[in-house]
């Protein structure tokens, strides 16, 4: 059946397909025949489409409630066409729309990165700096958090691999000066304090709900955040300068540029939170997005990308302004939203 009908082999980890050879080999049924081609393809199917519509329903009844994002991502099948899978992403979890075939071109949809691998490589550039000529500043500023690394490999490996041998007396005594060296000690948890912000908005990127209208105050937050930790342990003022994290500052600008898009900008804009004074208030240097120079420019961009009429861009620029000032400094905007 597998190699003269052309099944996947994978269809064997399928627990129904188990449970059906286990039934047909227990069970005596007079007169059964097997579903036929035009009976799978019409009756069956519509079936268990109304089945999958039955067990979506508690999903898509929140969507009216608790609001939706449309994601999508590209995909090829296996005749390599160019396919756009379309998901809805809710509180209530993912849910698979459709897929489009994407050879066309769709001026209204706008291809944004995933935060993850952007942070992924940000962290990758800081501790495992690579020793060519035009990232010498890096590696300079970086290679002691390789050496570290490198450390703790030696140890891991030492640790799980070796047997006794004499010729790892002197393997033995580097991993035993390391491991009671309290300096090395320190400077493992400074490296998991730096790094504990990039972690920390990973795991809150990497999640099955809408989260693209808070990359903007994450990332900001995120780089403050290691900044403080940096400061503190080289014992500097805020007004001083670090050689370390200006490098390190570099790099994540560095991978936001290359990876952010004006959307992005454009869902900061329509978040209340970022107009409440509560916001505001927690940091002197916060400014609402439309008094934000950078953000004000890339809404603008986001926006002529959606209407390129210019009757239609005035009429939302108008819009956005009138709601902006009635709706979003307002303290129930946010819960309400």
């Amino acid at each position: 059946m597998f190699y003269t009908g052309g099944l996947p082999f994978h269809f064997t980890r399928k627990p129904n397909y188990h449970n059906s050879y286990a039934y047909a080999a227990t069970h005596n049924i007079p007169g059964y025949v097997p579903s036929g081609y035009n009976v799978l393809r019409t009756t069956l199917l519509r079936k268990e489409r109304a089945n999958v519509e039955r067990l979506l329903k508690p999903i898509k009844g929140s969507w009216l409630a608790n609001g939706v994002s449309i994601v999508s991502d590209g995909w090829s099948n296996p005749q390599r066409w160019p396919l756009i899978n379309i998901m809805a992403a809710s509180d209530e979890g993912p849910m698979f729309i459709k897929a489009i075939y994407g050879s066309s071109e769709y001026p209204k949809i706008f291809w944004t990165p995933c935060i993850v691998p952007t942070l992924n490589l940000a962290l990758k550039n800081i501790c495992a700096a690579k020793n060519t000529e035009k990232n010498e500043v890096t590696y300079e500023e970086c290679s002691w958090i390789t050496r570290i690394a490198d450390d703790a490999s030696f140890i891991r490996v030492f640790i799980i691999n070796h047997s006794m041998r004499e010729d790892d007396v002197g393997k033995a005594q580097k991993v035993k000066d390391l491991i009671l060296s309290d300096h090395w000690w320190d400077v493992v948890n400074y490296i998991i304090e730096f790094t504990t912000p990039n972690y920390d908005m990973l795991r809150e990127s990497d999640i099955n709900r809408p989260c693209l209208h808070l990359m903007y105050e994450m990332w900001d937050s995120m780089i403050e955040n290691v900044k403080a930790v940096i400061y503190r342990h080289e014992g500097l003022e805020a007004n001083e300068q670090s050689s370390f994290f200006n490098v390190v500052y570099d790099i994540f600008i560095d991978q936001w540029t290359k990876n952010t898009t004006p959307l992005r900008y454009l869902a900061h804009s329509l978040n209340p939170k970022y107009y409440s004074i509560k916001w505001l208030s927690e940091n002197l240097n916060r400014l609402p997005p439309h008094q934000d120079h950078e953000i004000s420019i890339e809404r603008s961009k986001s926006l002529k990308q959606y209407f390129e009429d210019e009757n239609e861009l005035r009429i939302v620029k108008v819009e956005f302004a009138t709601f902006l000032g009635r709706w979003f400094p307002s303290p129930g905007a946010l819960t309400n939203r």
